[in-house]
């Protein structure tokens, strides 16, 4: 038996070999399995121990099930059998399961097996539809064909049709099932090779339907696809089985999710070349995305088409409801196929007619499209009359239905040739959650169902717009121009090319370029500017220019975020995003950010202050707190902050004169409508203390996402501090009286943060591999009057704002403002700075240098703060 051991074990190290040099024509999971069978075979024949089973004329069957069974084997897969007998188990048997299974577990191979009957085979089939779908892939190894054909024929022939209805609905559960557990593979960013959502259990699940509907040998999936999805299909399969026997070897086990850990290596061994800005394993995904939608989409047409054969309502045909075009079961057909030829433009018609009425194509309408792009010239692609059917169907009560089929059936790339090259583009990101053609598609939809959203406000503004469809067209095309770096400036470019070539009209075409050149305004602007600072607000609004254009621009962020991923849009980005809405609304209003001069607004502060604080500050401190408080602080703060604020700083003050041990005070504050915390620290200058607090609330896994550092003449510290809710939402205020402590201890010098951190970064929690982008630094003298702007865009670690800031303080920078932002795996945090003088650093050697430091200084230090 150890021969024949290692005689697999030689086979599958050639057979790995050869799979890894690419072997185009070896169908390695066929091969891979006839490994074992020649195992299993040579093994029984040849071993003394039970040779009394043939001699008593007993007869069986080895019967490969599973993967096995439908010889899909990958290197690391189960490897399952039974061993079935006519009506009785011969207590031989156990020898034999030890003779050849033993060998094979103490070598590693996962090895699954049950010896039957026939009988127990049916009854077990017919409890467990798990079991009923091995037998479905059963295959013959060796031993009896009559037992063998009487256990297919008894299981086809007593329960196939008994089950049918009851399998179906287990399917679709256990589709239901797999939504929820693996999500849908054809866009997540790891997804499940197998159990995903267009994985290859989509295609298993079409194999066991058609044989419960018919018998093993069915013709079932011939009848309903056509030779050329036939074809497709396996190119698909191939192509995830390839990947995944790759996963394996990667992996050293039995794996089938596709981690970030091991895209990179994958897409090298398969080889994968860059192309362009597209990075290899972005290449390697678009294609993986590509083939799992393609699975998905011939999953859901067969059972669309089998659906129609099984169910009993009668449909009427309705010939030439439009000039070409019918309506047969529900779904709409072209009348004569012969009138594509002489009226390609029928194409886009049935998809006006689709989103219209809210009628389905069917499989073979779909499919007659595929084969007939050719026939959309550009005659057609440049004419007006294109592009206003195409308005239409976006016009259309299911306009999303109908972009799905026209980005599935490739007529829109073919209708806009500019698509093509984003729809399968996919960004090696944690922050991207689909390919690049179908987010726009996706943005598109989360404007034509503002009506789900709870926010009232973003229905009333879309109803105000004079013309949604614009917006509408900015939403499907504003990331057409993702190849290139500057993909806005780009995909405004291109955007203003196609409206030119359809001759649309000017002011239209104006809004829709402007909506795509700026689409990331709003956001980038809440998240990494001072919105407190006037001339952010009215630079804003000087590019935007009217009230129509920001209520556009405002509905394509809120639909742009939500099409990107969770991260992109919450409660947080929402309400910065807003209120920068709002304060650049009220200036193309009224022409103005705020009423009065800015001395007034600050005298009308302290008098809000001066009247709410007469009964707990005297006059006399009052006045010395207004004079301490630094300008910004005083026209940033609003009366009812910077009550809250003076009653800490009188407290701090008694603390300290009656030399109680607190020397700060930390107030934290839980901001449900947001989703996040507010923090207001109180305390005496002390060197680095931004960086101290940011490192304390990073061991806590708090993480800063804005704050507010103003520093008083008097050297009082007031820092406010915007933060993410404590992972444990039932103990969150023994989470901040650890934070307290912390603080208290460090500042004492009872605690090595640094260490700490360290220690935290490199547990085995955090080494989760996942996509990296080199250090950037941006030095911004321009934005702002008073402050020079750093942004800082790099790989997120525990700690890397701890990290940061301190290299700022080591290099002498006074931060007053920080904007945080994670996107993924990736981090933009923007810091508003002075140098130790209170002026902004416009000395250019100087700049250079703080851009060098910083980005030598984050590359060196991974890790070690």
């Amino acid at each position: 038996m150890s021969r024949l051991l290692d005689e697999l074990k030689d086979q599958r190290k050639k057979l790995i070999t050869l799979f890894e040099k690419g072997q185009p024509k070896l169908n390695i999971q066929k091969e891979y399995s006839k490994i074992f069978d020649r195992y299993f075979i040579d093994a029984i024949q040849q071993k003394d121990s039970y040779k009394s089973i043939f001699k008593r004329d007993i007869k069986f069957s080895l019967i490969a099930i599973g993967s096995y069974g439908r010889e899909e084997l990958c290197f690391y897969s189960d490897i399952d059998f039974i061993i079935l007998f006519e009506k009785k188990i011969p207590k031989e048997t156990k020898l034999m399961i030890k003779d050849i299974v033993f060998p094979l577990w103490d070598s590693g191979i996962e090895v699954g097996y049950s010896v039957r009957t026939i009988k127990d085979c049916l009854t077990l089939a017919r409890n467990d539809f798990e079991v009923l779908c091995s037998f479905l892939d059963s295959r013959l190894i060796l031993g009896s064909h009559d037992i063998y054909d009487k256990f297919i024929n008894q299981l086809y022939s007593k329960l196939r049709k008994k089950v049918q209805d009851d399998f179906k609905v287990w399917l679709e559960r256990q589709y239901s099932n797999r939504i929820e557990k693996f999500g849908d593979g054809s866009y997540l960013l790891e997804p499940h090779l197998k159990e995903g959502i267009g994985g290859l259990r989509d295609y298993h699940y079409i194999k066991w339907y058609s044989r419960i509907l018919s018998n093993k040998n069915s013709s079932l999936i011939t009848e309903v696809f056509h030779k050329k999805d036939i074809k497709e299909l396996n190119r698909y399969l191939n192509f995830l089985l390839t990947i995944r026997n790759h996963l394996h070897l990667f992996s050293q086990r039995k794996n089938d999710r596709l981690t970030f850990t091991y895209q990179i290596p994958i897409s090298e061994k398969m080889g994968y070349k860059g192309k362009g800005r597209i990075m290899p394993v972005e290449q390697f995904l678009g294609e993986l995305h590509m083939a799992m939608s393609g699975i998905k989409s011939l999953y859901q047409s067969f059972f669309n088409e089998i659906n129609k054969k099984t169910r009993n309502t009668t449909y009427e045909a309705i010939n030439n409801v439009a000039p070409g075009i019918s309506i047969t079961q529900g779904e709409l057909s072209f009348s004569s196929y012969n009138r594509i030829q002489k009226d390609p433009f029928i194409m886009i018609k049935i998809f006006e007619f689709s989103s219209n009425r809210r009628i389905p194509l069917s499989l073979k309408a779909r499919r007659y499209i595929k084969d007939h792009l050719h026939m959309i010239d550009n005659s057609i692609i440049s004419s007006q009359d294109m592009f206003q059917s195409f308005i239409n169907i976006l016009n259309g009560p299911d306009a999303i239905n109908a972009l799905d089929t026209m980005y599935e059936t490739g007529i829109l790339e073919t209708l806009f040739p500019e698509f093509k090259e984003i729809k399968d583009r996919v960004q090696f990101d944690t922050y991207h959650i689909y390919p690049v053609g179908r987010h726009c598609i996706e943005t598109v939809k989360y404007l034509k169902t503002l009506h789900s959203q709870d926010d009232i406000m973003l229905i009333d503004i879309f109803y105000e717009l004079k013309n949604q469809e614009n917006l509408i067209i900015a939403a499907l095309f504003h990331d057409i121009g993702k190849l290139s770096k500057s993909h806005s400036v780009t995909g405004a470019r291109i955007v203003r090319k196609i409206l030119k070539r359809v001759n649309y009209e000017k002011s239209g075409t104006n809004d829709i370029v402007f909506l795509v050149k700026n689409h990331l305004l709003l956001t980038q602007t809440a998240t990494r500017r001072d919105i407190y600072d006037e001339k952010v607000v009215i630079n804003c609004a000087r590019k935007i220019s009217s009230p129509e254009r920001l209520k556009m621009l405002y509905l394509l962020t809120f639909a742009d975020a939500k099409a990107t991923g969770p991260n992109a849009w919450n409660s947080w980005i929402s309400s910065l995003v807003q209120d920068l809405f709002f304060k650049i609304l009220h200036i193309l209003l009224y022409g103005d950010l705020a009423s009065g001069s800015a001395s007034r607004r600050v005298e009308r502060t302290k008098s809000e202050v001066k009247k709410q604080l007469k009964d707990k500050i005297d006059h006399e401190t009052l006045e010395r707190y207004f004079d301490a408080m630094s300008p910004r602080y005083l026209l940033n703060t609003a009366p009812q902050d910077m009550i809250k604020h003076l009653l800490m700083v009188k407290e701090l003050e008694r603390s300290i004169t009656e030399k109680e041990t607190s020397t700060f005070l930390l107030n934290c504050k839980n901001l449900p409508l947001e989703g996040t915390w507010e923090l207001i620290f109180v305390g005496k200058d002390r060197p680095g203390v931004f960086s101290d607090i940011a490192g304390v609330l990073a061991y806590n896994n708090i993480n800063i996402l804005s704050a507010h550092i103003y520093t008083w003449r008097d050297g009082t510290i007031v820092d406010i501090f915007n933060v993410t809710p404590p992972l444990d939402p039932i103990h969150q205020n023994e989470v901040w009286d650890k934070v307290k402590n912390d603080l208290r201890a460090l500042f004492n010098g009872k605690m090595n943060l640094s260490a700490l951190l360290k220690k935290k970064a490199t547990s085995s929690l955090s080494q989760k591999k996942l996509p990296s982008t080199r250090t950037l630094v941006r030095i911004d003298n321009k934005s702002s009057d008073f402050f020079t702007i750093i942004e800082i865009f790099t790989n997120d670690r525990i700690g890397l704002l701890y990290s940061i800031t301190k290299i700022m303080f080591e290099m002498g920078l006074d931060i007053k403002v920080a904007k945080i932002m994670t996107h993924g795996s990736q981090i933009a945090d923007i810091f508003y700075v002075r140098d130790k003088f209170g002026q902004k650093i416009i000395d250019k050697q100087k700049t250079e240098m703080i851009k060098t430091n910083l980005e030598r200084a984050l590359e060196d230090r991974v890790g070690k703060d």
